[in-house]
């Protein structure tokens, strides 16, 4: 499962980190598609990216939120002068995320101030000469924890056609329509030779058909994908890496060592590469190789957060709790986005019992992300597990305004309200998940458990009835099942139902106890007392079992001595034992 959670994360952020980037390509095939109804001899544009000759300040903007994608295209003055307008217009409002700015590029200095300047994750900029445009990008969204710099060529005439062609199917994906996105890609690709691919950065029409394949979960067509997108761009440490994810995600994990390695061995800053390879020895169990290697990638790039969450998560599976935690803390001081970090913590925190510990934790998580209803959910889960279920009600509750259509939330908070005994608003939350998820087998469990304590016994056993139907296996639902039965006095049901329970769960000591009740209904003393015997092994603290087990001895096998010593545990284990079981005590003394 966590495997499955890092990939799916790993590539939700790859998606959107290399869609930003390719975003400028957007911003130039809008200006192409733009000269569609120009006259046949003018279907195509040139780009002047050469610097003015004075240096301008850089326009006046408005920055970019933190959460948005920035793309600031610098210095870009059209050959055709009379379109500049049309074309300036149209870029706007197809991409309004650009900025268009006048500013020279001369070193990497510059590209990073613009981007400082505009909080934007992609600059563009480059220069023209009779070859065509020389293209740079600089983005922070190409599986790097640094800023990297991609260059590629434009062709100075390019079919209007396949550009609009490659734009739809861009602007398809980036809409999640990928199964729309990949028969255009597909019939853009059956027209062109695969060594004609690389022809105005065209090879991206093959990365992004790899990309739609993956997230159609098409992932041995997205295999052959990567590996058109590899015969024609055979350095790609990304496309190596993107190809690792999916042997990962089959469990084919040979084969992804092999891909993340060679990436590696093209890039060796290519954080994501490491991170596969610890995660891949951590699956496979060898943590030491897994430990030893990300160790070795931290000595070459100790700027990579990522790096050391991936090594925290091997002290975990080593049960390092304090190595854990002081990698985690590191990767704070590295990350730009601490939340996911704050949560793994609080997950550590909780698993090993610092419950406040794991608390802090997610209260600085929703500092940041106050809105993020998994975040609130699983605070609201810790709560209720330390039963503070006045806290958990609120996060429930605050997650349910924001979205009121979730059943696992709308579950446990009801939950909540029975262990406050608020059992009308309980029941109207369970009617609310069956309404939504009619299979929810717990929620019936849980009418049940509310019906029998409000004495409607027939209508628990019905709802007993469908959980069972849902979860066949379920244990506590054939006990509380049994509880109705005993209730009802079918005894002969309830031994039925207690076996079951045992039978699912051996260590199930109250399905002991109360299979012993249903049996001395019976006047069956002596199984009676092995089902009592049992049940005190399993749970040697709960009073009532060796009060129980007394009367018996006591009443129905003539063994006061055994009777007396289970009185006495009986009163030592109670906080306040009843006048009862003190005058059967008293009693006992009494016939000496």
């Amino acid at each position: 499962m966590e495997q499955n959670e890092n990939f799916d994360a790993n590539h939700r952020r790859r998606n959107n980190l290399i869609l930003a980037a390719i975003s400028a390509l957007i911003a130039i095939f809008a200006i192409l598609m733009s000269f569609v109804l120009l006259p046949e001899e003018q279907q195509y544009i040139l780009l002047d990216l050469t610097p003015p000759t004075q240096i301008p300040t850089p326009l006046a903007g408005t920055p970019f939120e933190d959460d948005d994608t920035g793309v600031v295209i610098a210095e870009i003055r059209l050959a055709i002068d009379p379109h500049a307008e049309v074309i300036a217009n149209l870029l706007m409002e197809t991409h309004p995320e650009v900025i268009k700015i006048q500013h020279p590029i001369e070193h990497e200095f510059d590209v990073q101030q613009l981007q400082d300047t505009y909080n934007a994750r992609v600059v563009v900029w480059g220069y023209q000469d009779p070859d065509g445009i020389h293209l740079s990008v600089l983005t922070d969204m190409m599986d790097s924890d640094v800023p990297r710099i991609i260059t590629f060529d434009i062709s100075p005439k390019l079919s209007i056609g396949l550009a609009g062609q490659f734009l739809s199917g861009l602007m398809l994906y980036i809409n999640d329509d990928a199964e729309t996105a990949l028969t255009i890609f597909d019939s853009m690709i059956q027209g062109m030779p695969l060594e004609q691919s690389d022809r105005f950065g065209l090879r991206y029409i093959h990365w992004l058909r790899a990309l739609a394949l993956q997230q159609l979960g098409q992932y041995d067509n997205a295999i052959e994908g990567w590996l058109n997108y590899l015969e024609i761009d055979p350095n790609s440490a990304e496309a190596y890496t993107q190809r690792a994810h999916i042997y990962q995600q089959l469990e084919r994990y040979p084969l992804a060592l092999d891909d993340y390695l060679r990436a590696i061995s093209i890039d060796n800053m290519m954080t994501d590469a490491y991170v596969g390879v610890g995660q891949g020895f951590l699956t496979l169990g060898d943590t030491t190789t897994a430990l030893e290697f990300v160790g070795d990638a931290l000595s070459r790039n100790l700027q990579s957060a990522s790096l050391y969450v991936t090594q925290a998560q091997i002290y975990e599976a080593m049960s390092d709790y304090n190595a854990a935690t002081t990698a985690y803390e590191d990767a704070l001081r590295r990350s730009d986005n601490p939340v996911d970090i704050y949560v793994a913590l609080a997950e550590l925190n909780s698993g090993i019992g610092q419950y406040q510990t794991a608390l802090s934790y997610y209260d600085r998580a929703l500092d940041n992300q106050p809105n993020d209803i998994h975040i609130r959910f699983a605070r609201g889960q810790l709560y209720a597990l330390q039963g503070d279920f006045t806290e958990a009600l609120a996060d429930y509750t605050y997650v349910l305004d924001l979205d009121p259509n979730l059943p696992d939330v709308l579950y446990q908070r009801g939950v909540a309200w029975y262990q406050v005994d608020d059992l009308d608003k309980a029941l109207a939350d369970y009617d609310r998940v069956i309404q939504l998820q009619p299979d929810f087998g717990d929620v019936y469990r849980e009418q049940g458990r509310i019906f029998a304590e409000t004495d409607q016994l027939l209508q628990a056993i019905d709802v007993y009835n469908t959980a069972l139907d849902l979860l066949p296996d379920d244990a506590e639902t054939y006990y509380l099942r049994g509880l109705a039965y005993y209730q009802l006095e079918q005894f002969t049901e309830a031994i039925v139902d207690f076996q079951q329970a045992i039978f699912l769960t051996p260590e199930f000591a109250d399905a002991y106890y109360h299979n012993g009740n249903a049996y001395l209904q019976f006047d069956e003393y002596e199984i009676a007392i092995q089902q009592y015997d049992t049940a005190i092994r399993l749970a040697p603290m709960q009073a009532e079992y060796y009060e129980r087990r007394g009367y018996v001895y006591a009443d129905n096998m003539n063994q006061p001595e055994l009777a007396r010593a289970d009185f006495e545990q009986a009163i030592l284990l109670y906080d306040d034992p009843s006048p009862a079981l003190v005058s059967a005590l008293q009693s006992l003394d009494a016939s000496d």
